[in-house]
């Protein structure tokens, strides 16, 4: 029969309703590797390192250019840049680094793609938008987000994706409707989070880390909650889906949150609500009453809703922990 695997909450747990020593807690710390040893303090420093020297170099190839554009021929701009990005890719494939070096490596191919770009439209004044920019940058990596199996390079694509749309509706569509920007930003997110969890789920890629899922159920939930308060104020013709979209989504959080025993989810969409209900009051008493009292009565909804959602947060993770 496998040997349970003793997690740092059920020590925790023991040593609460024990008379388990200090001492001896700390040893079986140490003899169950839950404390970091020698060889996760190296790999840390290494990976640390590794993505502080791709964040450098591409940094320094951005100012070389900078500096030195008008003293450099256009195929010496062009050559540099596609030479650094085919040794990188070419390392990153070939090379006998481990997964999470490759990975970093890639990202720093990606962010040299976006390089590529920008030398091309300043050398040949292509007249491009930057929704153009970032759109090629995106099309331009998908290949290597597909292939990588690399979480930090899923989020980097996210990230060009939103910074894509963003860009679309500021220079094509316009800032007449920030409601409906920040709804189809809010749907795009959620939709790439089901991707990655539906292809984890059939075995496709790697498990999505849970500092992922929680970036993106944050963007996701900051995405909406601004919508809907915007809504609100600006009478916005999209609001109507702002507020459907809390009806559909929130209670789907919260079941999620209840099912993967994540009080982050929790957090985020109750945070959220309170804000929701912050501003539907500040908008009543500022349009209807205007009285001092008015105010008041957010303050104390503010005290007493926060310390709620604090104290539900704090039970849901003891009785979690707790069934560890």
């Amino acid at each position: 029969m496998e040997k349970p695997k003793i997690t740092r909450q059920l020590i925790h747990l023991v040593s609460k309703y024990s008379n388990w020593q200090s001492s001896d807690i700390g040893s079986t710390f140490h003899s169950e590797n839950i404390y970091a040893n020698q060889v996760d303090w190296k790999k840390f420093i290494r990976i640390f390192l590794m993505s502080i020297g791709v964040a450098f170099t591409v940094s320094g190839v951005i100012f070389f250019f900078a500096y030195n554009w008008a003293s450099l021929h256009k195929f010496a701009k062009l050559g540099l840049v596609q030479g650094l990005l085919i040794i990188t890719v070419l390392v990153a494939v070939f090379s006998n680094f481990e997964k999470n070096i490759k990975g970093i490596l890639l990202i720093g191919a990606g962010m040299l793609v976006g390089v590529l770009f920008a030398v091309f439209g300043q050398i040949y004044q292509t007249g491009a938008n930057a929704y153009d920019f970032f759109l090629g940058w995106t099309l331009f990596t998908a290949l290597w987000v597909a292939v990588s199996n690399f979480p930090a390079m899923w989020l980097f694509f996210l990230a060009l994706i939103n910074v894509t749309v963003w860009q679309y509706f500021e220079q094509i569509i316009g800032w007449g409707t920030p409601g409906f920007m920040f709804n189809v930003l809010f749907v795009i997110n959620l939709l790439y989070w089901g991707l990655l969890e539906g292809l984890a789920n059939a075995n496709k890629i790697p498990a999505v880390p849970k500092w992922l899922q929680r970036t993106i159920v944050l963007f996701s939930v900051g995405y909406i909650t601004y919508a809907f308060i915007t809504g609100i104020f600006s009478y916005d013709n999209f609001f109507i889906w702002s507020a459907l979209l809390v009806i559909i989504s929130f209670p789907l959080g919260i079941y999620l949150g209840e099912k993967k025993k994540d009080t982050f989810y929790l957090a985020m969409i109750g945070f959220s609500i309170i804000l929701i209900m912050t501003t539907l009051m500040s908008k009543f008493f500022i349009e209807i009453t205007m009285s001092i009292g008015g105010f008041l009565f957010i303050g104390m909804f503010l005290m007493v809703s926060v310390s709620w959602l604090i104290y539900t947060i704090v039970q849901k993770n003891k009785e979690w922990n707790g069934n560890k």
